[in-house]
């Protein structure tokens, strides 16, 4: 009977500490880059130690106070690749890079995640499914020397043969670029033979140079 009676007061503080912490709480907006879903939270205004909007957010593992509330569907995701211990509050990354006046750090795990997640997993030119912990590289979708930005907008996950010739492409546009008209040249092989023709051209000049001085000279 006390052990009924014990159990019934477990319960029902728990049932009321629950509704206590679901008062005030409302659908937040995730800070996932193009994501619609919401988290629920409860608003913590600014104090003296915390010069900004926090949330306290109680879903699953991630319970307690954050910054950037992320919503459940995201969370599953993070979970995943790095595990339950994940530090969440690293999508700060994400929010600076939003600005279009800054570029973003995506060089973190979590922006990568980010930017691997865009496509689903898979390489945004041949469609290939790949796994996040191989190897894989995060592609400005316009190159840098075109004015493109290191932005999550303009980041994309490619596999490492399409990055590859996606690469060699680019360089090749940036020395036409770079060099214009004034390369004549677009091999290796081309380049020896310019060369080759550039030295045959100066020897003939240098020989005509030094007839006219010996006449100049038998002259004098």
């Amino acid at each position: 009977m006390i052990c009924q009676l014990m159990y019934s007061k477990t319960n029902r503080f728990f049932e009321f500490n629950k509704k206590r912490r679901e008062q005030g709480r409302v659908p937040i907006p995730c800070v996932w880059p193009e994501c619609t879903g919401h988290a629920m939270a409860r608003e913590i205004p600014p104090s003296k130690n915390r010069n900004y909007t926090s949330y306290r957010v109680e879903a699953g593992h991630l319970a307690g106070i954050v910054r950037y509330p992320i919503c459940e569907l995201h969370r599953e995701i993070i979970y995943a690749a790095f595990g339950e211990r994940a530090k969440l509050n690293g999508i700060k990354a994400i929010i600076n890079g939003q600005n279009e006046e800054e570029s973003s750090r995506v060089g973190g795990p979590l922006a990568r995640l980010v930017i691997f997640n865009k496509t689903k997993g898979c390489c945004a030119h041949c469609n290939t499914a790949m796994k996040f912990t191989e190897r894989w590289h995060a592609d400005h979708r316009v190159p840098l020397f075109k004015g493109g930005l290191t932005k999550f907008s303009n980041m994309q996950p490619l596999c490492v043969s399409c990055h590859r010739e996606k690469s060699r492409e680019e360089k090749r546009e940036a020395n036409l670029l770079r060099y214009g008209d004034q390369r004549s040249w677009a091999s290796r092989h081309q380049l020896a033979q310019t060369v080759c023709a550039l030295r045959s051209e100066v020897a003939r000049l240098k020989s005509i140079l030094a007839h006219y001085i010996c006449e100049e000279e038998g002259a004098g």
